[in-house]
């Protein structure tokens, strides 16, 4: 399992960006950050359904949700004009919020809601690997499917998934916490 950081420290392809991480009580429990990428070593692309969708470039904006009581981290990418690219829900083994770094445990099976083409399950492969090879236990199999259900049942919603970003985004703005430049 890989560790992922709200800080994007784990992202080896950013070259520069700034970031913001507060912490949020009253949209959900836990932590958000926002990344602004400023450059990168290379941009960063997908194959979704046939067709190439960029993650990371020159002037996109990633908005991290981590919430405090539940196992997933949800990151809503935007393009160098603010619009949506698409929301990717990591499922997590456990979220470490304690810490001045927030970050969490990938638990390999992800959920995808591309505002085009809707909800879709990724990884189930991966899971079923871990846990046929004993990376992972049957509990930590059996949540993850138990999340990734709930998480597709909740989000079946553009609307709702928006508009919680939009609050998240406009709580960030309102904090006082200051934007950190990083340079790598």
């Amino acid at each position: 399992m890989k560790l992922r950081y709200l800080d994007a420290r784990h992202l080896d392809w950013l070259e520069q960006y700034t970031y913001k991480i507060t912490r949020v009580d009253d949209i959900f429990k836990g932590f958000a950050s926002h990344v602004n990428i400023k450059s990168t070593k290379r941009v960063v692309s997908f194959i979704h359904e046939g067709t190439p969708v960029i993650y990371g470039a020159r002037g996109y904006k990633w908005l991290i949700f981590l919430p405090e009581d539940d196992n997933w981290c949800m990151t809503a990418v935007y393009d160098d004009k603010n619009r949506i690219v698409e929301w990717y829900f990591d499922i997590t083994r456990q979220n470490f919020i304690g810490c001045e770094v927030p970050y969490f445990e990938d638990l390999y099976l992800d959920v995808v809601l591309n505002p085009k083409s809707g909800i879709k399950v990724l990884d189930e492969d991966e899971l079923q690997e871990a846990f046929e090879k004993g990376q992972i236990t049957s509990w930590e199999y059996e949540m993850a499917l138990e999340v990734c259900t709930r998480l597709v049942n909740k989000i079946k919603s553009v609307e709702f998934i928006s508009s919680f970003c939009g609050r998240c985004f406009a709580a960030l703005s309102a904090s006082p916490h200051p934007y950190i430049n990083i340079s790598k």
